[in-house]
């Protein structure tokens, strides 16, 4: 007999009255096939590591998961030289699935997608378990500089991660989507507290966003650069999308989803990024980074 959880047997069932498959009926073989990715367990979750970089990057998957895709990516980033950790922050290894992560996260994982940060009484148990994991990683002599990606659901959790003298150096927010809905795009759903830290800090800032997406919209960039300032926040939107029209939204994954274009031109961004930010000589620079405010993907 198979020992359940009540929130894992939840979970199953409202997966089968909503006529999709669990996430277990997606799954891959262990990772451990999927070499050379290294599986730890730190703070009940699971954590896939590759490189041997003192140049660290956390990178966060989206809502669909650790995804083929954002594991792809990950590949690249340690092919250009940096250690790349990917925390599993639910479901499994390689799933892609929006709807089954959803009721992982949003539902059953303590996520709070609906919540404007200035009613949150506190960290949301995902972001302090970020906080916790890059602090333990800089106390690791190994590395000498940060750089953290978030994505859709995880975009705006780097943002936790911004301290003054922190090894944290350099973060990534795409298409950040928390709080979801319109009347909540002046936010990111985090504390009033994370984010005057953050930009005390004046650790660098890349974001993406198409311009045609509906979950992280203009109102939501324009929220970010006038709360951080032109000198520290860094907007690359991107006009044109190869996408399907869904039930819910259009043209959200930059650094994971179908349009290559993009994909492409914003990982190459990131790279460099993270490249000119996570090295001695950027430690201690203090000019100023690229204030680029629109980036067409359009060739023609």
């Amino acid at each position: 007999m198979i020992n359940m959880s009540r929130r894992q047997m939840m979970f199953q069932l409202s997966c089968s009255m909503l006529g999709v498959a669990a996430s277990a009926a997606h799954a891959l073989p262990p990772a451990q096939k999927y070499v050379p990715w290294q599986e730890s367990i730190w703070q009940g979750r699971s954590v896939f590591r590759q490189g041997a970089s003192r140049r660290a990057v956390i990178l966060l998957h989206e809502l669909n998961g650790l995804s083929r895709s954002c594991i792809g990516f990950g590949q690249e980033l340690v092919d250009e030289g940096f250690q790349i950790h990917m925390p599993l922050l639910f479901g499994h290894f390689c799933q892609d699935a929006i709807i089954p992560g959803f009721l992982e996260s949003c539902m059953f994982g303590e996520f709070h997608c609906n919540t404007s940060g200035k009613n949150l009484s506190s960290a949301t148990k995902p972001i302090n378990w970020v906080q916790a994991f890059v602090n333990r990683l800089a106390t690791d002599a190994g590395i000498d500089q940060i750089g953290v990606i978030g994505m859709c659901q995880s975009g705006a959790f780097p943002i936790v991660t911004m301290k003054e003298g922190s090894k944290v150096r350099a973060v990534v927010l795409s298409q950040p989507a928390l709080p979801l809905g319109q009347s909540k795009q002046s936010d990111v759903g985090l504390s009033e507290s994370a984010m005057a830290d953050a930009r005390k800090s004046k650790t660098p800032i890349l974001a993406f966003r198409f311009a045609a997406d509906t979950l992280c919209t203009a109102s939501r960039f324009n929220f970010l650069e006038s709360y951080f300032g032109a000198e520290q926040f860094r907007p690359v939107i991107f006009d044109h999308c190869d996408c399907e029209q869904t039930i819910t939204h259009r043209c959200h994954s930059v650094l994971t989803g179908p349009t290559e274009d993009a994909r492409n031109k914003a990982r190459a961004t990131v790279k460099k990024f993270f490249d000119e930010r996570l090295s001695t000589s950027a430690a201690l620079s203090t000019a100023s980074h690229d204030t680029a405010r629109r980036e067409p993907t359009n060739a023609g």
